[in-house]
């Protein structure tokens, strides 16, 4: 085959490729342009209003997720096999998982918490630890980036130290010194704050049973998270 043959076809493919095409239309006629931003717009509307509705469906809930609560307590070691067995799918052995006595998730018109209460344990002093994630309010913060804040962690002495060792081993892969759940709750994401609200909140005995029907969703998370550690 000829270079002249070779080019042709290249053409011809790019011809064919209909987004592309949409595109380039959309570029150059203003009017198709402003058609799809006033439909940007409405799905950004959309979206919200949605939000909205789950939201009070979620306040409707309140009440039953509370009783929920209490029934979850009497099963042994019921959270912190949920969120050993969550890290260790991310790749993380973490003690301080298996620390966690209860959970429990508050949303609000404004933003949703997580609750974390832990037992006495050896890496740090907090006894809960309280992960706020802002939500947006009006269609433009839809595509603004979300504010997430937690609770200051006291690293108890020992761990300190250890941070420290860590922190002065130039041949550490932990450039901080510290991984896991214990990294997320000094430094909370999103996508691991919405997993565990969105699967592991929602159908908590699913999780427990390590059920198989959210393993899309974490498999996701565990490649978003190979990608951020790629980046940094």
């Amino acid at each position: 085959m000829s270079k002249h043959q070779k080019k042709e076809i290249e053409v011809e493919f790019e011809k064919d490729d209909t987004k592309a095409q949409y595109l380039e239309l959309f570029d150059k006629d203003t009017e198709l342009k402003s058609l799809s931003d006033e439909i940007e717009k409405l799905t950004s509307e959309k979206d919200l209003e949605l939000m909205k509705c789950d939201k009070d469906i979620y306040k409707s809930a309140e009440p039953l997720y509370r009783e929920r609560r209490a029934l979850l307590l009497e099963i042994p070691e019921f959270w912190s096999t949920i969120f050993t067995n969550l890290f260790l799918t991310l790749g993380f052995v973490d003690e301080l998982t298996m620390c966690i006595d209860d959970f429990f998730v508050e949303d609000t018109e404004t933003e949703f918490r997580l609750y974390i209460d832990f037992r006495e344990n050896d890496i740090i002093s907090n006894k809960q630890v309280v992960i706020t994630v802002k939500t947006p309010t009006s269609a433009e913060e839809l595509t603004q980036e979300v504010k997430i804040t937690t609770t200051p962690i006291e690293l108890k002495q020992e761990k300190k130290t250890e941070k420290k060792n860590k922190d002065e081993d130039e041949d550490d892969d932990e450039e901080d010194g510290i991984g896991g759940f214990l990294k997320f709750l000094l430094n909370p994401t999103k996508d691991i704050a919405t997993f565990i609200v969105g699967s592991v909140w929602s159908n908590p005995i699913a999780s427990f049973c390590n059920d198989d029907d959210d393993d899309d969703d974490l498999h996701g998370l565990v490649a978003s998270g190979s990608e951020d550690e790629e980046e940094n």
